[in-house]
């Protein structure tokens, strides 16, 4: 069998879609040479990968489990091409760099955004073994608890470690309003924030530490936003109690009185790690002058 690169796209496609009319659309062939492909496609590999229900397409099981497989091959595909053309240009050109807003790379991403050497893009990946940063990128500062997927594609360098959490609520909550235990949860408390798993590595076991053995929040919302200055906006909200990464005076330093911070003294051991992650095949300069650049702005702890 001989599948091209040319199928595994339309294929992917086609699993989006799940219509032939709206990938073809989507692909720019016609319906009929769509689906002529996909015939051809589960010809060759002798299995049928979708379930066909009217005009829809749902993978079944077999299609389910080749899907994120055949994306990952069609990004390392890329990663090859995106390679060649660096080699071919000599590294020229800007660098492109991920950075998600938060309060620790505030001053980064500003630096960043202004040098023509760089550009940003905002990007909530999350980590994979075999995709530490977004394809589009050379370089991410990634926030993690635990370690970072070992990949020796990439070189990974702590820049900043953050200590502790802290819990964030309305100013307008009294003390006499919570169950005074040091996570300070409001009785009126309805949803617990907290940053999306694509935003923190590690953020998901925190959340099932909190719900199952420290809170027994089973009975509360738990919403996961991506940005930080989402998260921390809608605390403002009395029925609302975020969860955030950093101690209180880090927050209290940007929200001053607005909301009400309380460190999480069971959580004082925690440590968020601010990462640069960068492919190896980078030129040497760009990358030093990439790190030079994050020291000066870094924050310290």
């Amino acid at each position: 069998m001989n599948l091209t690169i040319k199928q595994l796209e339309y294929f992917v496609q086609i699993a989006k879609s799940e219509n032939i009319s709206i990938a073809a659309s989507e692909l720019n062939i016609t319906q009929p040479a769509l689906s002529a492909a996909l015939q051809k496609i589960e010809q060759d590999l002798a299995i049928q990968l979708f379930d066909r229900s009217g005009g829809r397409l749902a993978l079944n099981n077999a299609g389910k489990l080749l899907l994120p497989r055949i994306e990952r091959l069609l990004f390392s595909y890329t990663r090859v091409l995106t390679s060649a053309q660096k080699i071919a240009l000599n590294n020229d050109g800007p660098l492109n760099v991920s950075v998600s807003s938060s309060p620790w790379t505030f001053l980064i991403k500003t630096a960043l955004s202004r040098d023509p050497r760089f550009v940003i893009y905002s990007s909530n990946h999350y980590p994979q073994p075999d995709q530490l940063i977004p394809a589009e990128c050379d370089a991410a500062l990634l926030y993690h608890y635990l370690p970072l997927p070992e990949n020796e594609a990439y070189q990974v360098e702590e820049v900043m470690v953050i200590p502790g959490i802290c819990s964030a609520m309305s100013a307008t909550i009294n003390a006499s309003d919570t169950n005074q235990s040091d996570f300070y949860l409001p009785a009126s408390c309805q949803q617990l924030l907290m940053p999306a798993e694509e935003l923190v590595m590690g953020i998901k076991e925190i959340k099932e530490f909190l719900t199952t053995q420290e809170l027994s929040l089973n009975d509360y919302t738990i919403n996961q936003l991506t940005c930080f200055d989402q998260l921390a906006a809608s605390c403002l909200n009395p029925c609302n109690l975020g969860i955030l990464p950093g101690n209180k005076k880090l927050w209290q330093n940007i929200y001053g009185n607005s909301l009400q911070f309380k460190n999480l003294i069971a959580y004082d051991n925690l440590r968020l790690s601010i990462s640069l992650v960068s492919s190896k095949e980078l030129n040497e300069e760009k990358r030093n002058t990439l790190k030079d650049l994050i020291q000066q702005k870094k924050l310290s702890f």
